[in-house]
């Protein structure tokens, strides 16, 4: 019987290890996301010093380069950034 008993607490010990190293790591879908969330925010940072280079010296404008970093900061701001939150509040870790 005391072997049982010892076998049983280390089997309760071990799901217990197991339960909380699983909730302490975050989940496909939250990496997933953290990911895509880093990847918007550094474009909308490339294409903020785009412009900024352009308004620092006018020489440099390209009327091109200045509509895709406006066209990137629209696509990947306001909403759809704030989706990205959104989401992982929605299912906290």
């Amino acid at each position: 019987m005391m072997k049982q008993t010892t076998y049983m607490k280390k089997v309760g010990l071990l799901s217990v290890v197991g339960a909380v190293l699983m909730a302490s790591l975050p989940s496909p879908a939250a990496a997933d996301l953290v990911t895509l969330r880093q990847a918007d925010m550094k474009a909308m940072g490339a294409a903020a010093k785009t412009i900024s280079g352009m308004f620092k010296d006018p020489a440099t404008y390209k009327a091109s380069e200045f509509k895709w970093a406006g066209d990137t900061i629209r696509d990947k701001s306001g909403s759809v950034l704030s989706a990205h939150f959104a989401s992982e509040a929605a299912s906290p870790q």
